[in-house]
């Protein structure tokens, strides 16, 4: 029986295979260079996303700066070049603009370029990042760095030795996310909450699992049911986290009570270019995007910064003049 059932796994992922190596072929010639289609797939399935940066880095000094990685859901391009970016990204941008589809969630990270993709991108940036959106959250920001100061104060004043900043940075962050994306200070045990499923969902969505259920879009949930099983589950629980939340802002909407704009309010009124509106599985998926997408990547430029003010004792000084001709000496 178990010897039948490998002959199947193995047939059906031969049979997955063969359809994108077919179709490759046509555009080979057009291709950057890179590894085959199983050697791409092999280092894929063998390593894990969250850890793949030396793998690329091998394979750029193997194949240049421009290079193909193909794995089952069509060829990817790896560019690692500034001045090739640039010319890809912003030169010539209306002609790379576009990704293959996505089978997991509804965001604008993983959309297909089109109506929805242009749709929800101008929405986040007029709607949240724009600079009038941005001045109208200073209360919002104020808040976060009180938090992030008696934080550090506490850490302090309990240990003798150093402070481990980028800890604090992160729920720091976070919490000032989580306000503008629903629009409310939550307590410490709701922002907690919605820490833990968005971790959970983040380890899950970075597994090799995940790689393996990508790869293979059509036979992925029969092949790799319990990966697809453990992910709706993870799914299922952040939905149970997130919807009350943003179900209660929407019923709060026509509040007298004076509050902030936040990025779920601006969902709630969106309108597809087909007249629907968003689900809210699919506001889900965009607020946890939103969290995702900002956390991590401010609290990396935070550490960077600290680290070179540690560094240069030189900028530190200057930078704490500036400080004390502002807002007065401690």
């Amino acid at each position: 029986m178990m010897e039948t059932w490998f002959i199947i796994v193995v047939s059906l992922c031969i049979a997955a295979l063969i359809r994108p190596t077919l179709s490759h072929r046509r555009y080979n010639k057009k291709l950057p260079p890179g590894p085959s289609l199983l050697h791409s797939s092999f280092l894929l399935l063998t390593n894990s996303p969250l850890n793949f940066e030396p793998v690329l880095i091998n394979l750029k000094d193997r194949f240049g700066q421009l290079f193909t990685l193909s794995t089952g859901f069509g060829p990817s391009i790896l560019v690692s070049s500034h001045k090739l970016a640039h010319e890809i990204l912003v030169k010539k941008g209306a002609l790379f603009s576009d990704r293959p589809k996505f089978f997991i969630n509804f965001n604008i990270s993983t959309a297909s370029y089109g109506p929805n993709w242009r749709l929800l991108r101008r929405n986040l940036a007029s709607e949240v990042m724009h600079p009038s959106r941005i001045k109208s959250y200073s209360s919002a920001r104020n808040w976060a760095l009180r938090i992030l100061i008696s934080r550090l104060s506490e850490q302090e004043n309990d240990q003798a030795g150093g402070v481990k900043v980028v800890d604090h940075f992160c729920h720091t962050i976070f919490r000032l996310l989580v306000l503008m994306c629903f629009g409310d200070k939550f307590d410490e045990s709701r922002v907690n909450e919605i820490a833990k499923v968005q971790r959970e969902m983040m380890l899950v969505a970075g597994s090799r699992r995940i790689t393996m259920l990508a790869m293979f879009p059509k036979w992925g949930k029969i092949l790799f049911s319990k990966v697809w099983k453990q992910f709706e589950k993870v799914r299922d629980n952040k939905e149970q986290v997130f919807v009350p939340i943003i179900m209660a802002r929407i019923e709060s909407a026509h509040s007298e009570v004076p509050r902030v704009v936040a990025y779920v309010d601006s969902l709630a009124d969106l309108r597809l270019p087909d007249g629907g509106k968003l689900t809210y599985r699919e506001m889900v998926g965009l607020c946890s995007e939103f969290l995702t997408g900002g956390t991590d990547t401010t609290t990396s430029a935070l550490q960077w910064i600290m680290a070179n003010l540690v560094k240069h004792s030189r900028i530190q000084s200057k930078l704490y003049d500036e400080i004390v001709a502002v807002v007065g000496p401690p």
